[in-house]
């Protein structure tokens, strides 16, 4: 009955949660969604059931491999108060902040133990740069993300999971990205994994929102 979309949605669902908590101090968001992308593309690769002290072992690793993890939402959340505020030059503003935006969720779902966060942020900006269409569905992520958090309050804690989910999907589907463990490049092989992987966590997820919807 449970198949394996299935168990992977359970896994979506306790990223979701993990990385809801994670973030709640608000300067830790950018590290929680790395610490996501990460355990969801090792849980895609090697089809290894996420655990809490993995979620936490990963997210302290984040947090230890630059102070700028906690610097980027506040950066963000300044440009965003600013363009709420009205300041000058606010159309420019919002561009700027979306491609920002779309960078950083690029390079959390590029980053892996030990490597350098310049060379992840460059490698992102240059893959969405030479690939817009990836940035396209990046920000489709990130919007059908945010009308379902909108619409279904009580799905909150799933949305942080599935927009990595989405993201690892949409980031790592192009030969030659790590995926999972240091070593093993993306073939056809888990470009497709990932791949059904996405989409059965969002078929899973609709049917969860339908069913939120209908108790709300």
């Amino acid at each position: 009955m449970f198949g394996p979309r299935f168990s992977l949605f359970a896994d979506v669902l306790l990223v979701g949660v993990l990385t809801f908590l994670a973030s709640l101090p608000l300067v830790t968001a950018f590290a929680a969604l790395t610490t996501a992308c990460r355990v969801l593309s090792l849980r895609v690769a090697s089809e290894t059931t996420v655990t809490v002290p993995g979620y936490g072992r990963t997210f302290v690793a984040v947090l230890r491999s630059h102070p700028g993890v906690l610097l980027f939402p506040l950066l963000l959340l300044g440009d965003a108060l600013a363009l709420a505020v009205g300041a000058p030059g606010g159309a420019v503003l919002a561009v700027v902040l979306g491609a920002v935006a779309l960078v950083g969720l690029g390079a959390a779902a590029r980053w892996e133990p030990g490597s350098s966060w310049s060379a992840v942020l460059r490698g992102a900006a240059l893959a969405l740069l030479r690939h817009p269409g990836d940035g396209l569905l990046l920000l489709a992520a990130v919007v059908v993300a945010g009308v379902l958090a909108f619409t279904v309050p009580l799905m909150i804690t799933l949305v942080p999971g599935v927009l990595a989910l989405a993201a690892v999907a949409v980031t790592r589907r192009r030969p030659g990205v790590v995926v999972g463990a240091p070593g093993a490049s993306v073939g056809g092989a888990s470009v497709g994994a990932v791949g059904a992987a996405a989409r059965g966590a969002a078929q899973a997820g609709g049917s969860v929102a339908h069913g939120a919807r209908a108790v709300a």
